[in-house]
């Protein structure tokens, strides 16, 4: 295996896991357990479309727009889990099914921009691994590779939205309300996760 195909294959290994594509599409419908499989999907492309410009902001511009808008990274980790705080809150407290009934559209919230595109898709994790990745490039072609990386994680994400939105429509209301309550506790232990993370390398920087 050459360096250019070594460089490619670990990048995608790393950022894959930092994101984990199957592990999100799972949270995306505890998120949107009271959609139909037509909205989800919706607003799974909505997101992923906003996740997908940040993610190559993130492989354009790299630390270069972090420090444009003069927020660190440690900054902008804690912000990411104060918004997944709120969404596993909010998860955990639902009641998303009554019976058949399934709440109205227009009562919802858009989850796409936050925090479904960012910071669930492409949050903290996933943009410091693709500008590490992508600072670890030696010549040109492992540069071209870096994007490719970013396009096959993104594929992925597209790939694993599509089995949730209309692979599960079988399951039952009651499961749904249990699943995205457990979900939930996930996104508050993630949020948890980020809010330590940031906090601790902040006060170690300086």
């Amino acid at each position: 295996m050459s360096e250019d195909v070594r460089y490619a294959t670990t990048l995608f290994l790393k950022v894959f896991a930092t994101c984990s594509p199957p592990l999100t599409a799972v949270l995306f419908m505890g998120m949107t357990a009271a959609y139909t499989p037509q909205e989800r999907w919706k607003t799974g492309c909505k997101g992923l479309g906003i996740a997908s410009i940040i993610l190559a902001l993130a492989l354009v511009f790299g630390n270069s727009l972090l420090e444009i808008i003069g927020v660190s990274m440690q900054a902008f980790q804690v912000a990411a889990g104060l918004l997944l705080g709120k969404l596993g809150w909010d998860m955990v407290h639902a009641d998303c099914f009554e019976g058949n009934h399934v709440s109205s559209s227009s009562s919802r919230e858009d989850i796409s921009v936050t925090p479904l595109g960012f910071p669930t898709i492409v949050g903290p994790g996933a943009i410091s691994s693709i500008i590490i990745g992508k600072a670890d490039a030696v010549n040109t072609l492992q540069h071209a590779y870096a994007y490719v990386v970013g396009s096959l994680i993104m594929l992925s994400f597209f790939g694993c939205f599509y089995v949730a939105c209309f692979c599960s429509k079988w399951l039952r209301p009651a499961f749904i309300v249990i699943f995205t309550k457990l979900t939930g506790l996930v996104v508050l232990t993630i949020a948890a996760q980020f809010i330590l993370t940031g906090t601790l390398n902040f006060f170690t920087k300086t």
